[in-house]
């Protein structure tokens, strides 16, 4: 079992998962991409340089001695636009990096906020069925005293003691439900304690906006796929080789050599049909990001009504089960004294203190669910604690 840790904050606990997180290797990447981009935006060529050779003779054929040796360099020239359009491409990877870092961070809170509330959900049912126990046990020794004096028939000793193994068998099956709850967060964060107190208390924002952190990085995503589609749209085009080097010849039937240097420019035309699929692309991935943005925004609205609707509903329903919990009890113990006067049976007894139980036990899942329900608020309005 985890043990419970008074001084652990959430800082410490967000912390700790955020470091064993698996996805977290991806932002390392992303921001490395990023500088990459940067970097490819500062040089000074728009591509590799590429080196070339050829030798021309006509050795094969009428033999007259013609040679020439040409070698040089080509390099791919900037155009217009070019090197902003990557410049904006390396800005918004930028951007889409910080923004995956607050999501990854958003995303690991609502794994801790679940796994932390399924454990005091779990715990609560524990204890209730711990309690119940006690109770049980107690009446199985009262029942237990009365059949020795005569007073009550074995049937009844029978009965306390059938009631007292249905409750043990509930204290197993919560336990094991608690253990579940301890195990999956101690596999989330690696961690064999828990805080003691990880209530929250309701955002004081009543709906989300461009700076949520699943907003922000769909923002920074589509942004990326324009700045991607400009570059695509500039790159498809080709780019100008500019061709440096020497070349030494000698004409047939002649033993002179003639050493020169050439210059040339390579310019691409017609470029337009043939990158047309690559900026057919590029635009579908802007539409998919517009696509995946509208619908994030209408997710985050669902669940922002659905936790506020949720709270309402069990706020409402918290209240009553406090006062049917408070009546329950006082006819718990009017029961149990009209057992003990021989005024009602055990049977009646026991259906009157499991009906106690249940709606105590009921009022306690509510308080927790409560809680539960403010942190979902909080998580669907992208507030991290």
């Amino acid at each position: 079992p985890l043990t419970i840790d008074a001084d652990m904050t959430w800082a410490t606990v967000m912390s700790t998962a955020l470091e064993a997180y698996p996805r977290r290797v991806e932002l390392a990447a992303r921001e490395t991409e990023a500088q990459a981009l940067a970097e490819r935006g500062k040089g000074l060529l728009a591509g590799a340089p590429t080196l070339y050779f050829s030798h021309l003779t006509d050795a094969t054929l009428d033999n007259n001695g013609q040679r020439e040796y040409e070698a040089g360099v080509e390099l791919p020239v900037w155009h217009a636009g070019q090197r902003r359009a990557l410049t904006t491409l390396a800005g918004t990877a930028g951007a889409e990096s910080s923004a995956a870092a607050s999501a990854l961070r958003r995303e690991v809170a609502g794994q801790l906020r679940a796994v932390l509330w399924d454990i005091a959900s779990a715990a609560n049912a524990a204890d209730q069925a711990k309690d119940s126990v006690a109770v049980a046990e107690e009446l199985l020794s009262a029942v237990e005293r009365r059949n020795a004096r005569g007073d009550l028939p074995l049937a009844d000793v029978l009965l306390a003691r059938s009631a007292l193994l249905e409750k043990q068998k509930s204290v197993i099956e919560t336990r094991a439900g608690l253990l579940d709850a301890e195990r999956t967060y101690r596999s989330l964060t690696g961690l064999d304690s828990r805080p003691r107190d990880f209530s929250e208390t309701p955002s004081a924002r009543e709906d989300f906006d461009a700076s949520h952190p699943l907003l922000a990085l769909a923002d920074a995503e589509l942004a990326r796929a324009k700045a991607n589609g400009e570059l695509v749209d500039r790159e498809t085009r080709g780019n100008m080789l500019v061709t440096v080097g020497p070349r030494r010849q000698r004409d047939a039937q002649t033993a002179l050599m003639n050493n020169s240097f050439a210059v040339g420019v390579t310019i691409p035309v017609g470029g337009k049909p043939i990158g047309a699929p690559e900026r057919a692309r590029a635009a579908r991935l802007v539409a998919e990001a517009e696509s995946r943005r509208g619908q994030l925004l209408r997710q985050l609205d669902l669940d922002l009504h659905e936790a506020e609707h949720t709270l309402s509903v069990v706020e409402d329903s918290l209240a009553l089960a406090k006062t049917q919990s408070e009546l329950a009890m006082q006819q718990w113990q009017m029961a149990k004294s009209a057992f003990a006067q021989g005024e009602i049976e055990l049977r009646d007894l026991l259906r009157i203190q499991d009906a106690a139980q249940n709606v105590v036990r009921e009022a306690s899942r509510l308080s927790i669910e409560q809680g539960r329900q403010i942190a979902a608020i909080n998580q669907a309005l992208g507030e991290t604690p």
